[in-house]
């Protein structure tokens, strides 16, 4: 998914016998031609040797979640990056919503001496939410691994990358589970799920290629009058193109 367009631009079905680690080369054969050198964020279960070894190699620069799956290397990140908590913030933002103010707190310093495929920099996000009155609720730790290196892979870079990527839940995920009601459908049968999935998330990039946040409200639009869906086909294949 495009962070901050909400298109999806490549899709793999992962066969039932085994997982999404083993499909990320052909994920990432079928990426389009991207200016410049775009960034991958992934998964932690995507934080693996081979997977940074194939992002970087396809020209990409990689930002991953290092966890427990890992333990060396979050032993590793954790102590890089632990002097930097006894410094005040390298950015911080807050946001308040839903009876909850949430605050990311994020530190960024070159990954000297951590041994990962092209590790630049590593950093970490705290993330706190309090009550309106003020009262913690949680507080996090996200250990962050970065190709990207430390020049540009600032704090703020790290914080807004990351902030994208847990987006894709709510841009995709439970988007398509809200309006065609996904997660709900018996449809499993051979490659029918994902042809499903496939045509949602085209359904999903036109809408939002025309600047619409509104998802549901437009489907329902353009089921009262399928002839509405063409303005809005012509105005994604104008942008797509450009």
């Amino acid at each position: 998914m495009l962070q901050g367009q909400g298109a999806v631009v490549a899709q793999v079905r992962i066969p039932d016998d085994t997982n999404e680690i083993t499909q990320v080369e052909e994920l990432i054969e079928k990426l389009p031609d991207l200016p410049g050198r775009p960034v991958a964020t992934l998964d932690a279960i995507h934080t693996q040797h081979d997977t940074a070894t194939l992002v970087a190699k396809a020209g990409l620069d990689y930002l991953m979640t290092v966890k427990g799956n890992q333990p060396t290397l979050q032993r590793q990140t954790f102590e890089k990056i632990l002097p930097l908590l006894q410094e005040p913030p390298h950015h911080e933002a807050e946001e308040r919503g839903h009876g909850r103010i949430k605050n990311w707190q994020t530190w960024a310093t070159k990954a000297d001496g951590i041994d990962f495929p092209h590790a630049a920099t590593a950093g970490v996000i705290r993330r706190d939410e309090f009550d309106l009155k003020g009262v913690r609720v949680s507080r996090e730790h996200a250990l962050i691994l970065t190709s990207t290196p430390s020049e540009r892979a600032t704090a703020a870079y790290i914080h807004n990358h990351i902030r994208g990527h847990w987006g894709i839940e709510n841009e995709i995920h439970y988007t398509r589970d809200t309006a065609w009601r996904e997660d709900a459908n018996p449809t499993y049968t051979g490659n029918t799920n994902h042809t499903l999935a496939s045509f949602r998330n085209l359904a999903l990039g036109i809408i939002r290629l025309n600047q619409i946040r509104k998802i549901k409200e437009t489907l329902e639009d353009i089921a009262a009058d399928r002839y509405r869906a063409l303005p809005l086909l012509v105005t994604a294949c104008n942008r797509s193109t450009r």
